[in-house]
């Protein structure tokens, strides 16, 4: 558990619960999705202020 986090660089969540379960029902479906990127980094800040040692940075294709 614990193996993803969310970078201090990514945006804020925005979405509403039943648009995260419509993206989960699309993924396990199969249908095409835009960017999700996983990203393995040593030394990341993260949105709660640790360290991201050890996670995999999950980021969407829209950052900038």
């Amino acid at each position: 558990m614990n193996e993803i986090a969310i970078p201090e660089i990514q945006r804020p969540f925005v979405w509403e619960k039943d648009k995260v379960t419509e993206l989960i029902d699309s993924l396990y479906q199969g249908f095409p999705i835009g960017y999700i990127i996983t990203w393995q980094s040593p030394n990341v800040k993260l949105k709660d202020g640790n360290s991201s040692v050890g996670k995999k940075i999950l980021i969407d294709g829209q950052q900038q």
